[in-house]
């Protein structure tokens, strides 16, 4: 139990601060978890390319709230792109590619 007034007030706007962050760091997941279940479900590339993007603006609104660090949010959405990249590539691969020979 808080001592005296200021440290209660602290103690008070921890409590609402831990929640917030919660919640944001939650819908994080949700969002990621969201992406990648649709590059496992082969659904459509585009549904896919938009849950990127929403992520990782997401990601980016958690930076400017300061719930996770710059580099955290870069690492993740950079993640996610190479996982949409590769799940890409394969479909690129099936055209025969042409090597130049001297």
């Amino acid at each position: 139990m808080p001592n005296n007034a200021s440290a209660a007030k602290r103690m008070r706007q921890n409590i609402k601060r831990r929640e917030r962050n919660r919640r944001w760091r939650s819908r994080l997941r949700t969002v990621e978890s969201n992406f990648r279940k649709s590059l496992e479900q082969n659904t459509d590339i585009q549904k896919s390319e938009a849950l990127l993007k929403e992520a990782c603006s997401l990601f980016e609104k958690a930076v400017n709230k300061k719930i996770i660090h710059k580099n955290k949010a870069a690492r993740k959405c950079s993640a996610l792109q190479r996982q949409l990249n590769a799940k890409k590539a394969p479909a690129s691969e099936e055209s025969p590619e042409t090597s130049v020979s001297e």
